[in-house]
C-alpha cells in the first residue's frame, strides 16, 4: 500500500472521528431561556440529532461545548463542521423567526392576531392514503390518530376554544363492514390513548351524532371520556361521530313540530274549550293560530345548538364540498381545503389555515367600510 493510500485512510478515519464526536457532544448543551432547539441530519445514516443554540451566537457556543466535552483545543476539523452545522441549521430552523424560550419548539405554532373561535376539519383522504401505501383503505384509518394530535396540540397552543372534528357521518354506514369496523376500532383506540393528554391540555370532549348506532364498546369508551373530562375547560373538542347535518335538520323541524302541538293544545284549552267543545271552534282555532320560528328558535333545537358557528372549515384529501357537516353552523365559515391526505396532516398545515383565514374579510352579508383616518378632516 502506497503513501498516498495510507494518508486518504488517515483523512478518512479523522473524518470519522470527528462525526462520531459530534454525535456526543451535542448532549453537553445547557438549557437557557434564549436558546432554540434544532433538530438536523449529520451523516448518510440519517441520524437525527437535537441541540440548542444561542440566537446571537450559535457558533461560539457550539465551539465552547466542543472543547468543554472534549477537553481538548478544537482543530480545524472540528470549526469547519460547527460552520457546517450551523448553516444547516439556519437554513431549515430560520433561528430569527421564532421567539425564544425555556421549553420551546420549533413545531409550536407562532402567535397571531385573528384567530378563529371555532374551527371544523372534515378528516378526508384516510381510505385513498392507505390505498396508495400498501393497498388497504384500513390500513389509512388506522394512521390517522398521529394527524388527529397534531390537530388538538397545534389549537391548544393557539387557545382555540372549539375544535370539531368530522370522523364518521351517517353516510358512511355505505362502506365496507370491515373499514366501518376499522374506524369505530381505532376511534376507541385514540380516545384511549390521548385520554391523558386531554386531561393535561385541560380539553373538555364532546360527542356530537346519535350515539345510538355506535358501537357498545366505542360508545362507552366515548361516554367514560366525557364523564371524565366534562369540567376542562380549555379546549373543547367536539367528535362528530355517526352525524350528518341534513339529519339533524329533520330531528330538529320533528322537535319543533312536536312542541308546537303540544303549546297548541295548551293554548286551545287555556282559552276555555274542553273536550265537549264542538270540532269547528278547533278549526277555527287552528285556523288563526301563528308559529314564529326565529333562527335562534331553530337552533335551539339543534342536537349542536350548543356550538358556536364555525368560523374556519379544513378540509383534506383534496375535495370540495361540507359533505354534510355542521351545515347550520357553516353558512358563513371561511373554507380552506388542502390537497394532502388527513394521515400526514401537521400542525404546519393548521397554521396554514390560520394565516389563510388572517386574509379573509368577513362581511357576513354587509358592506365592509375602510376604517377613517382620525388624521384626516
Amino acid at each position: 500500500m502506497d503513501i498516498s493510500s495510507n494518508f486518504m485512510i488517515l483523512i478518512g478515519r479523522g473524518i470519522w472521528n470527528v462525526i462520531a464526536k459530534a454525535r456526543q457532544f451535542i448532549k453537553s448543551f445547557i438549557n437557557n431561556t434564549d436558546r432554540y432547539i434544532a433538530t438536523m441530519k449529520l451523516d448518510a445514516s440519517e441520524k437525527h440529532i437535537e441541540i440548542k443554540l444561542h440566537r446571537h451566537r450559535p457558533r461560539r457556543d457550539a465551539l465552547r461545548a466542543i472543547k468543554k466535552h472534549t477537553k481538548s483545543h478544537v482543530s480545524h476539523s472540528w470549526k469547519l463542521l460547527v460552520q457546517r452545522l450551523i448553516r444547516e441549521t439556519a437554513q431549515n430552523v430560520k433561528l430569527d423567526r421564532f421567539t425564544s424560550s425555556r421549553n420551546y419548539d420549533l413545531n409550536k405554532i407562532p402567535t397571531l392576531e385573528k384567530k378563529p373561535n371555532h374551527i371544523g376539519i372534515i378528516m378526508d383522504g384516510n381510505g385513498r392514503w392507505g390505498k396508495e401505501q400498501i393497498g388497504d383503505r384500513s390500513y389509512g384509518h388506522k394512521n390517522a390518530k398521529n394527524a388527529v394530535a397534531e390537530a388538538i396540540k397545534g389549537c391548544s397552543e393557539q387557545d382555540i376554544p372549539y375544535l370539531t372534528l368530522y370522523a364518521f357521518s351517517t353516510e358512511n354506514w355505505d362502506r365496507p363492514e370491515e373499514e366501518i369496523n376499522t374506524i369505530f376500532e381505532v376511534i376507541d383506540e385514540g380516545i384511549t390513548q390521548y385520554k391523558d393528554l386531554f386531561t393535561a391540555l385541560n380539553i373538555k370532549l364532546c360527542v356530537v351524532g346519535d350515539k345510538k348506532k355506535i358501537p357498545s364498546f366505542c360508545a362507552n369508551k366515548l361516554s367514560e371520556v366525557e364523564d371524565l373530562t366534562q369540567n376542562n375547560t380549555k379546549l373543547q373538542l367536539n367528535l362528530a361521530v355517526n352525524y350528518g347535518g341534513k339529519e339533524e335538520a329533520i330531528a330538529a323541524c320533528e322537535a319543533i313540530v312536536k312542541d308546537t302541538l303540544l303549546n297548541f293544545v295548551d293554548e286551545f284549552y287555556s282559552k276555555g274549550f274542553n273536550n265537549n267543545s264542538p270540532f269547528e271552534s278547533l278549526r277555527n282555532f287552528l285556523r288563526d293560530y301563528r308559529i314564529k320560528i326565529t333562527p335562534t328558535t331553530y337552533k335551539q333545537y339543534l342536537s349542536t345548538g350548543h356550538l358556536p358557528d364555525v368560523d374556519l372549515v379544513i378540509r383534506t384529501g383534496g375535495k370540495k364540498r361540507l359533505s354534510n357537516f355542521l351545515l347550520w353552523h357553516c353558512a358563513y365559515s371561511e373554507l380552506c381545503f388542502k390537497d394532502l391526505y388527513w394521515p400526514v396532516f401537521k400542525k404546519k398545515h393548521l397554521m396554514e389555515a390560520l394565516v389563510f383565514f388572517q386574509g379573509q374579510q368577513r362581511n357576513f352579508g354587509g358592506i365592509s367600510f375602510p376604517v377613517p383616518d382620525p388624521c384626516f378632516k
